[in-house]
């Protein structure tokens, strides 16, 4: 209502209204909006609009302007938060929840008002009708979100005569109005007043007024006309009411079974509207956006991009010890100087092997020729996948060589004065052959750039360049060992793997800063406190930020404690090496992810490395406007290191709250297995098992099994506490709510109808 008075008034203590005197006052502008300060916070409040002669209303179903019946009156109960402020929307469904609060013995108090609102929020299907503003197009008038097409169809109730009223007798042309119907009764202002005090008066049972017809059913009715009048497209859950029960109906317990059995389905049906959200305040985009936080946590820590870190580390401690003429002999004992980098790093006296970090000295900077002697040149390429060259890659087919690997190349170069490091990397897709020391790389023309991850365009091949250098003791001007050791500048992009498509770039590089200081723990771990951060870059563009903070650690038993390079050796006991790591994430959509990332159960991979198969994160996920999305904890255990889409046994488990922009809360502890995959076929198998519950609701169990290629043998249970259940599988029509042997009610999938062993019903 336009130009209407607004009072507000306090609430006595029997709960009724004090009309003695307002506490505040105002009147409507032209959009119907108000403002009253100074109420008196965590204290129910009445707030009252009254048309005048003055007032003027849009009728929502027909567009038509029209003046209220003086002294047309709706309420909404409201309880103002600090500050005095509250978000109240007065409708003819705040007219409801007064009206329903009011039923209650002790009145309008602060839990009556609160049920009775939430009563009604279920009624009009989890629409927060008293909260969400109603949007309408500002020339047709037409509703353009859920709370306009509740409010369009209590007018288009008015029109039809529902609820018992009677109906409108003429009608006068509307003009402006897109829609066919463009007719509006010149009586409706009587007739939406009579709907708004008989919806007040009937409240959410379903009681059959006038015309034989529900509540739920008439404006369920209502609004369905209205959707196919105006067009609307939006999501809209159905009307529904819950009837009361009669007394001695049924026997007690089934009484009680009956009432556990409504509040599982008001919990489904709440929450359902919020998966149903297909915007981004929905859950399916909360999840999917936490799910993105994850993805860039680990994206400068997956394997590849780890690969280039710790083979710097290892690369830089070769070239520190190969410095010794009789080491140098050592390691290119095979007669073409290839060696395999990480086996050296554990025993300097170790065999070629087909290993993927192969590396051999040079005799200059150009990194072509074998050095002979100690070199300060070390060329190094790290192989994580060979495949035949015709098969991903066109502009492979009718070279000489027939493979190509999916490579980091890397060339280390140490300075003149032996303080530091010159590393330089890319990331290349390399033809060649395979021979006896493995893969065998062809030409400089012969290595290509891959495809960036989700763009057409191509990373590079050209390298990035850091600068690592260390601390470290020396006997006779050589290295022993080393506390220290840090690596700044670029590097190349990480790897993506999509499997079933191919291999991409993760951006065009990575620029990092990253500082391990070692130290001895107890009698024989050694302790590597870390420091990084880690910035995935298409170009000057940042995706992702990673930062490990100060407190970040790992812990790990290696052949000498204390060494700094000792860590990127294979571990004398794998049970015994642990992380930590403080980490703060910002993602390129603007999303921030903060807490501790804990690894633990550690395997050796093909090279002996110790690489995590349990982790666990605890902290807070924020979207870009800086409103939380998840607080809690996110655990995986992984047979296969971070291999969260292969293989058999490894589950995820969500445990915490995740919040959408509804304010809907679903605090969640469930955990999903995966246990059966086949990389052929694409078959997967989850198991769900859980609890999960909305804004501190009725908690429910979930159970179930996902056949995410075969949906026909996917099947869910949900369970409240006292064991009120029921199972969804795809295909069925009816569906049985039990207790144990005993029947509580069955749902009519094609009817959308649920009724209970007591006779009551609601739509759903």
């Amino acid at each position: 209502m336009r130009n209407a008075v607004v009072s507000a008034y306090a609430v006595k203590a029997d709960g009724t209204v004090d009309r003695s005197k307002a506490l505040a006052t105002d009147r409507t502008d032209n959009a119907g909006l108000y403002e009253l300060r100074g109420l008196p916070a965590g204290q129910v409040v009445v707030i009252e609009v009254v048309a005048d002669d003055q007032t003027r209303m849009d009728d929502e179903a027909t567009g038509a302007v029209i003046t209220p019946v003086a002294g047309f009156t709706m309420r909404a109960a409201a309880v103002p938060e600090a500050g005095g402020t509250a978000s109240v929307q007065v409708t003819p469904f705040s007219e409801m929840a007064v009206a329903i609060a009011e039923k209650n013995a002790g009145g309008l108090k602060v839990d009556t008002v609160a049920a009775a609102n939430a009563q009604v929020v279920l009624f009009v299907g989890g629409t927060d009708v008293l909260k969400e503003k109603p949007e309408f197009d500002a020339v047709t008038k037409a509703p353009l979100n859920a709370a306009a097409v509740a409010l369009a169809a209590v007018s288009k109730l008015a029109e039809r005569g529902g609820l018992g009223c009677s109906a409108p007798t003429s009608q006068l042309s509307v003009p402006g109005r897109a829609t066919a119907a463009t007719a509006a009764p010149v009586d409706q202002a009587d007739a939406v007043k009579c709907v708004v005090e008989r919806l007040a008066a009937l409240g959410t049972e379903d009681a059959t007024p006038g015309d034989g017809l529900g509540v739920a059913d008439e404006l369920d009715s209502a609004r369905t006309g209205i959707i196919a009048q105006v067009g609307y497209t939006g999501t809209v859950p159905p009307v529904t009411s819950q009837t009361t029960l009669e007394p001695g109906s049924v026997s007690t317990d089934v009484a009680g079974y009956i009432r556990d059995a409504k509040a599982l389905i008001g919990s489904l049906r709440t929450t359902g509207t919020t998966l149903g959200d297909k915007t981004d305040n929905g859950i399916a985009a909360r999840l999917r956006a936490v799910g993105n936080a994850f993805d860039n946590l680990v994206a400068p820590l997956d394997r590849s991009s780890w690969t280039q870190i710790v083979t710097s580390l290892a690369a830089t401690n070769v070239l520190d010890k190969g410095q010794d003429p009789a080491v140098f002999s050592n390691i290119t004992k095979d007669g073409q100087g290839r060696f395999n980098l990480f086996s050296l790093v554990t025993d300097l006296a170790s065999e070629v092997g087909t290993t993927p970090v192969i590396c051999r000295f040079t005799t200059d900077n150009t990194f072509n020729t074998a050095a002979t002697l100690p070199s300060r040149f070390l060329v190094c390429r790290a192989t994580y996948a060979v495949v035949d060259a015709s098969l991903p890659l066109p502009d492979g087919v009718g070279l000489s060589n027939n493979k190509v690997a999916f490579q980091h190349h890397m060339k280390f170069t140490l300075s003149d004065t032996g303080d530091s490091v010159a590393v330089q990397s890319r990331l290349i897709r390399q033809f060649g052959t395979m021979g006896g020391a493995g893969f065998m790389a062809g030409l400089e023309s012969d290595a290509r750039p891959l495809k960036i991850l989700g763009t057409d365009n191509d990373g590079t091949k050209e390298f990035s360049t850091a600068t690592a250098t260390r601390t470290c003791q020396r006997s006779g001007g050589l290295i022993t060992s080393c506390s220290a050791f840090g690596i700044t500048g670029t590097m190349a992009a990480g790897l993506n793997v999509e499997p079933g498509v191919g291999f991409f770039s993760r951006g065009t590089h990575q620029e990092i800063t990253v500082n391990f200081a070692s130290s001895v723990s107890g009698t024989d771990l050694t302790k590597l406190a870390t420091t990084a951060e880690f910035k995935v870059m298409n170009g000057t563009t940042s995706l992702s930020t990673l930062a490990l903070k100060p407190g970040s650690e790992v812990i790990a038993k290696t052949a000498t404690p204390g060494d700094v390079y000792a860590v990127s050796s294979a571990l004398v006991d794998m049970a015994k090496a642990s992380a930590k790591l403080i980490v703060e994430g910002v993602a390129e959509d603007g999303a921030t992810l903060t807490g501790t990332l804990n690894a633990s159960s550690f395997i050796p991979d093909a090279i002996g490395r110790a690489v995590p198969t349990a982790a666990s994160f605890q902290g807070v996920v924020k979207d870009k406007t800086g409103a939380k999305l998840f607080d809690g904890t996110l655990s995986a255990i992984m047979p296969e290191y971070l291999q969260l889409n292969q293989g058999n046994g490894w589950s995820v488990t969500l445990n915490g709250t995740l919040l959408t922009a509804s304010t809907n809360a679903l605090t969640l502890n469930l955990t999903a297995t995966q246990e059966d995959y086949d990389a052929a076929t694409g078959k997967r198998t989850l198991t769900l098992a859980g609890t999960y519950s909305e804004n501190g609701s009725t908690k429910i169990s979930l159970n179930g099994t996902v056949d995410e290629l075969n949906s026909d043998n996917t099947t869910l249970t949900f369970a409240t506490a006292s064991g009120v259940t029921f199972t969804v599988k795809p295909g069925d029509k009816l569906i049985d709510l039990v207790k144990g042997s005993s029947q509580v009610g069955r749902y009519d999938v094609d009817k959308s109808l649920l009724v209970y062993a007591d006779n009551s019903y609601e739509r759903f």
